[in-house]
């Protein structure tokens, strides 16, 4: 009912509801109108936020390196598992729910570069591709220098961001 009153009504219905809801009581719908001027000074009236410290959403995920059996089972009950990412930024930026990084050693040191993308594991492509379509960013680094670059332009909307 309320929103064919609203059609029926036009210019009145609004300025009805803008004095029942808002607290606002105006004539005209010109006199709702915010000039530019003030949404411009309402932008400088916004709360300064503290910057952003990467490492304070960066954290890396111990699941790799050589185990003993029993070491390896024990880390398998309590919810190890293959392919994990190494390294995750816990910061939802566009689009992504944060961004899964799997590190490797950088491409120079790599005999190849069908070595170097062989590196990455069927878990570990599994894993990225789990993620991606659950909504996150991923990528794989070859090296700090490709990480950092990567992080950067995961937070600037910058397309270099792939896997």
């Amino acid at each position: 009912m309320g929103a064919e009153r609203l059609a029926a009504r036009g210019d009145a219905a609004v300025l009805e509801y803008t004095a029942r809801f808002d607290g606002v009581n105006a004539r005209t719908l010109a006199e709702l109108e915010i000039p530019r001027s003030g949404l411009q000074a309402a932008l400088t009236r916004i709360p300064k936020y503290p910057v952003l410290r990467i490492s304070d959403f960066l954290f890396a995920i111990p699941n790799g390196g050589l185990r003993g059996v029993r070491e390896a089972a024990r880390f398998k009950r309590l919810g190890v598992k293959a392919g994990v990412a190494d390294m995750f930024f816990a910061y939802p930026c566009g689009e992504y729910a944060g961004l899964w990084i799997e590190m490797k050693k950088p491409r120079l040191a790599f005999r190849s570069l069908g070595e170097a993308q062989r590196s990455v594991s069927p878990e570990q492509q599994a894993f990225l591709d789990n993620m991606k379509w659950a909504g996150y960013e991923t990528a794989v680094c070859y090296g700090s220098s490709e990480a950092i670059n990567i992080i950067w332009s995961y937070l600037h909307g910058d397309d270099r961001v792939r896997h």
